[in-house]
């Protein structure tokens, strides 16, 4: 069963990114208009200045690094007004952007460093010492750190710094020609962690004043709300979730809001009612995934109030396929199953892994999403389950195979599967560990405590078995060994 977005399809023009942005003839506001905003700070840049920033930018990754077309830039950072002009500085000359979450550990930014390739990488000097440790192991030279926010280089290694404001002296070419020739297949984000594309990029062709700040802190998201009079949020779940529980809020005016938009995953109608009820806020949901850069279904705010629970229609461009599961049955007449999707925002594959890219397409082209659920008759996606195994909690993406991995290096381990275990918090699961022991190990609390650590000691925060281990005499597995993930999820149901 097939279905087509209802929005009339647009056209996608055939120009590079720093093109579209920086040089559309179209654009509904000055130079002058301002940007961003540090809310901590109150630093902020207009267009104008993030233009020269990045064009700046980019200048000296040419000049220091020899940065040719191609070269894949790692950002390791926490939200920064300077991030941005690093990009798209980085995108103007046919650079490759790879954002990653800065919870990583040092290990597990070895392994992404090695696998783009990367030739130089961006953070802040309260993540230096991580990614210092994580060069050397990735062979990456330190002078290949890119620091955006050390004013005094206390560590004696050599860091090149980009001046995080304007030179007024620097002459740049605002007619800058990318190099990008064939925007439609070129690379521009090699992406591991989600939202990115399109916060930073949707934001500026709008013209949208965004106010960034380092990690969401509900009293100071509220003070900035009240303060700077801001009407559209976007936030995550957990975070809806401190905004109806914490009394805190009710300190502070947030009647300027006129849209929160959530994403990331699926709102619990019990909490968007009590968003409504208790802050009188309307709140409209978004859908995707980072191989779709990364939206494939949104709400209006008409649509959050009408369809609450729903992720949204598709949007222009897109076509949706549910093919059913396998032994679930489907109610006639209703689109249900899994959600294949179709359209130009759809990534072109995964890197280095074609056999995970075959498997990933159908035949006639439809990516294969791993969500379940149907579509209403209005044309609403309503999400019901999950057929890939990545484990979100709290927003961040948590893959099951990399935990198994980790824990078969245990002593005491002879098979383990990892699920995600509901937290009690909107959108969020906790990893939990099924585990049989080796003969010679005892399945008590004192294995499963020392499990617990030596998975913690070697992974980020978010990673962390949360949702403990559980001992059992057999990992559930389909005749060709792979895990029944579902059967664990139906122990946990059963108490178990």
């Amino acid at each position: 069963m097939t279905s087509k977005s209802p929005y009339p399809d647009i056209i996608v023009p055939d120009i590079d990114l720093w093109s579209f942005l920086f040089q559309r003839q179209n654009r509904p506001f000055p130079d002058s208009h301002v940007i961003l905003t540090d809310a901590q700070t109150g630093r902020r840049y207009t267009f104008d200045d993030l233009r020269k920033l990045s064009l700046n930018f980019g200048s000296r990754l040419q000049e220091r690094l020899d940065w040719r077309k191609g070269d894949v830039l790692t950002i390791f950072s926490m939200n920064a007004i300077d991030i941005p002009p690093i990009v798209w500085g980085t995108v103007a000359i046919g650079g490759v952007v790879s954002p990653l979450n800065p919870n990583f550990s040092s290990t597990e930014l070895v392994h992404y460093l090695k696998t783009s390739q990367a030739k130089a990488i961006v953070t802040q000097k309260s993540q230096y010492a991580k990614v210092a440790q994580a060069a050397e192991g990735a062979g990456l030279p330190k002078d290949r750190i890119i620091v955006i926010d050390d004013d005094d280089n206390a560590s004696g290694d050599k860091i090149w710094q980009p001046d995080p404001y304007l030179i007024p002296d620097y002459k740049f070419d605002s007619l800058h020609k990318s190099p990008i020739t064939r925007p439609k297949e070129e690379l521009a984000f090699l992406v591991f962690s989600s939202g990115i594309t399109c916060l930073i990029n949707y934001g500026l062709f709008l013209g949208m004043s965004t106010y960034v700040m380092p990690r969401f802190d509900l009293e100071a998201c509220c003070k900035v709300v009240q303060n700077q009079k801001i009407t559209y949020v976007y936030i995550v779940p957990p975070a809806v979730l401190q905004m109806v529980q914490n009394p805190i809020v009710e300190k502070y005016d947030l009647s300027s809001i006129r849209l929160f938009n959530s994403a990331a995953a699926p709102l619990p109608m019990e909490l968007i009612k009590a968003l409504r009820t208790k802050l009188g806020l309307s709140i409209r949901q978004q859908y995707g995934m980072s191989e779709c850069s990364p939206c494939t279904h949104s709400q209006t705010k008409q649509e959050g109030d009408e369809y609450p629970g729903a992720v949204g229609r598709l949007v222009s461009n897109m076509v949706a396929k549910y093919v059913p599961i396998a032994g679930e049955e489907v109610k006639p007449g209703r689109m249900e199953g899994e959600l294949w999707v179709k359209g130009p925002n759809v990534f072109l594959g995964y890197l280095n892994n074609p056999t995970a890219t075959n498997e990933s397409f159908s035949e006639d082209g439809y990516y294969k999403t791993g969500d379940v659920g149907y579509e209403d008759a209005y044309g609403n996606f309503v999400i019901t389950d999950r057929i890939k195994e990545l484990i979100k909690y709290n927003g961040f993406q948590v893959p099951p195979a990399e935990l198994e991995a980790l824990i078969l290096g245990h002593p005491a381990v002879a098979d383990v599967a990892v699920v995600g275990i509901p937290s009690g918090k909107a959108g969020s699961e906790l990893p939990r560990a099924y585990i049989k022991v080796k003969e010679d190990s005892r399945a008590n609390h004192k294995t499963a405590d020392d499990i617990v650590e030596f998975v913690r000691s070697k992974v980020a925060p978010y990673k962390q078995l949360r949702g403990g281990v559980h001992f059992i005499d057999a990992i559930p597995r389909n005749p060709s060994g792979k895990i029944l993930r579902r059967e664990l999820k139906k122990l946990y149901a059963n108490k178990l």
